[in-house]
């Protein structure tokens, strides 16, 4: 558990920067249906779409790059971890929200598998010239998704580091993370997926090694120009 060291940093901070401690709620939400999407010739329709996020950090300063180390202070912390259904609006609630009266410029999301279970699950069918191609993946970011790999290139992987929330942080504060399914694959990656050996059932399923695979491992990872988004209100969702 990464909770009690970082709860300590956070009263550090507060007591070095004279910032009042905060309680936040902090949601994770998805996008809606992805139906039929255009996705270069071809279109996209995913019938699931499931993602295990958390926990969620707060900074006062954007890193340089999202290879970088996170910049500026700790200002805020969402400990737990909830598995989104992106293809619903259903906001989940990631307890346990905390953080420091101030300034907050970057969130940093971590995709840490469920004990028993994968970090993502998708299914859909992509249509490509009137065929239609069905497809399932299971991704962690660990083995054997990432076989062979160090250990802390995996973890690197599961940390996503940089998404913009520009605002200031004070009681009640709610942090709204919003991601969009069909953000995750480009025409490139689906271009890929006749490539693949269907099975008994005409699924194909995608492997670390195949185009599509890559395509989707740094689509749901992508946070410039991929399908997050982090907003700020003032009071929690639902009061």
């Amino acid at each position: 558990m990464r909770t009690l060291p970082w709860l300590l940093l956070l009263t550090a901070c507060a007591a070095s920067t004279g910032g009042e401690r905060v309680d936040l709620d902090v949601t994770v939400a998805g996008a809606g249906p992805v139906d039929a999407v255009p996705i270069g010739e071809g279109s996209l329709t995913l019938t699931r779409a499931e993602l295990a996020v958390g926990p969620v950090y707060l900074w006062s300063q954007l890193p340089l790059s999202a290879d970088a180390h996170a910049a500026g202070k700790l200002v805020g912390e969402a400990p737990d971890q909830v598995v989104v259904d992106v293809l619903t609006t259903e906001p989940l609630a990631l307890e346990h929200g905390v953080g420091v009266a101030g300034t907050v410029a970057a969130a940093e999301i971590w995709l840490e598998p469920l004990e028993g279970s994968d970090t993502l699950l998708v299914e859909g069918t992509a249509e490509r010239a009137g065929e239609e191609l069905p497809f399932r993946a299971a991704i962690t970011w660990s083995e054997p998704w990432m076989a062979g790999s160090d250990a802390n290139v995996a973890l690197l992987r599961r940390r996503l580091l940089g998404l913009p929330l520009d605002g200031e942080l004070a009681e009640d504060t709610h942090v709204a993370l919003t991601l969009d399914a069909s953000a995750w694959f480009t025409a490139i990656g689906l271009d890929g997926l006749p490539d693949l050996e269907p099975d008994g059932d005409g699924v194909r399923t995608l492997t670390p090694e195949s185009l599509t695979g890559r395509d989707l491992d740094q689509g749901v990872r992508r946070l410039q120009g991929g399908g997050w988004e982090a907003g700020l209100e003032g009071t929690p969702q639902g009061e």
